[in-house]
């Protein structure tokens, strides 16, 4: 087995919720952690031990210094433009950075050939197919990057994995819904948060996976990932919302109070007669040429594998519950 001790990683995106992670993580694992990030009080702020140095994904010539002056043996790339809610207000930046960002990256990194780099997409990227009509600038983006990655993997035959972890939670200075709701849970405990938490979609269901879990994937993949793969980080176990906020007021001492903006007792069965209905507007020719037009993609289409972490070997450490846990300790230490 591989042993990281002693090799030089550059973290990308290092202060960031889940860089400030994996910054402690590998440290912990002897490796010689050089941090890349654009936010030097953030960096700073953390009080972890390692190298940082300061760019910004967008800066080309920048990036190419940092890999230049580093020479790493390992990379894992985090940084990036992450809300959806952002890229409608900056489509262009998003794409910059997710993707041109990406290959700038790649590029510098032809230089070190012996480097093996982690390529973090997202569960909500636009498959290859959806690129053409996409649901959000940011899906866009990550499809984007997925295929930059591919791309300048084999023209340049650069050791290129991929990783796709689901909705990420834990301790730390997250903007994810869990961590947003266990924030509101301990303002109300303490009295200083008197209103509701506005949530859509009870019964809209996603996987979570705590980030220490994570990085501890990343770093399977590291030492047994196969070049060109995918892999995806998931716990397997789909939760509602609803699921989400149970949990989250048996931890808390008093029950969040959400306003819901559908009704979170909807039923699958509802949503089924919705979709029922909206296929009914769509005729069976249409319907075809759809189908036909998906599979002759997809046919086209030399994408690389995608495989589960879990055939390396990784194993979650964290429950949901632990994780929620550690979310509302986090936030009851930071809130007066």
């Amino acid at each position: 087995m591989t042993n990281l001790a002693g090799a030089t990683l550059l973290i990308t995106g290092a202060s960031g919720f889940t860089g400030r992670h994996a910054c402690t993580h590998f440290s912990q694992k002897g490796m010689h952690v050089v941090a890349l990030t654009r936010d030097k009080a953030a960096w700073e702020a953390q009080g972890i031990e390692g190298t940082a140095l300061y760019c910004d994904l967008s800066n080309e010539q920048g990036i190419r210094d940092a890999v230049a002056r580093v020479q790493p043996d390992y990379v894992l790339h985090l940084a990036g433009q992450n809300a959806v809610r952002s890229s409608w207000q900056e489509p262009l930046h998003t794409v910059q950075v997710n993707m041109l960002g990406t290959l700038y990256l790649l590029d510098a990194l032809r230089a070190c050939r012996s480097s093996r780099i982690i390529v973090v997409t997202s569960k909500l990227k636009s498959s290859l197919f959806e690129l053409f009509t996409p649901t959000h600038p940011y899906g866009f983006s990550k499809g984007l990057q997925e295929l930059a990655a591919y791309a300048w993997g084999s023209l340049f035959d650069l050791d290129v994995v991929l990783a796709e972890p689901s909705n990420l939670i834990g301790p730390g200075p997250s903007t994810g819904i869990c961590s947003l709701l266990a924030q509101h849970a301990v303002e109300q405990e303490r009295g200083c948060n008197k209103g509701a938490f506005t949530l859509h979609h009870g019964h809209s269901t996603r996987d979570y996976v705590d980030v220490r879990d994570a990085v501890s994937a990343y770093e399977q993949l590291f030492v047994a990932g196969e070049r060109g793969v995918s892999y995806e980080i998931e716990s397997g176990v789909q939760r509602t919302l609803v699921e989400v906020v149970k949990v989250l007021n048996a931890c808390a001492a008093v029950d969040i109070e959400v306003k819901w903006q559908q009704d979170p007792a909807v039923g699958d069965g509802d949503a089924q007669i919705a979709l029922d209905k909206a296929s009914e507007r769509i005729s069976s020719t249409e319907a075809s040429k759809m189908l036909e037009e998906e599979q002759a993609a997809q046919q086209s289409s030399s994408k690389p594998p995608v495989r589960s972490a879990a055939v390396l070997g990784w194993r979650r450490s964290f429950s949901f519950e632990q994780s929620i846990q550690d979310i509302m300790a986090y936030h009851q230490e930071r809130v007066r």
